[in-house]
């Protein structure tokens, strides 16, 4: 399953603000959004197609932003 999954994953590149897009080369074209978080915590955001590409990064950067306010404020 695992050796599936990474062919699948081909590339993923950086959106600015510590947000990446994952790619997956399979159905309607999905992408996930994820950010690294005190260097080594995996937080999904949001996941989505190209279809709604735009709104999905702003929803992952909106998240992102949330999730970094709680953790300073604790």
């Amino acid at each position: 399953m695992i050796q599936k999954q990474q062919r699948l994953i081909r590339d993923y590149r950086h959106l600015g603000g510590g947000i990446y897009e994952m790619r997956f080369f399979t159905g309607p074209g999905y992408r996930v959004s994820a950010s690294m978080q005190e260097g080594h915590i995996l937080l999904l955001l949001a996941g989505g197609t190209k279809k709604h590409q735009s709104r999905d990064i702003a929803e992952a950067r909106a998240l992102a932003k949330e999730f970094a306010n709680a953790t300073d404020s604790t």
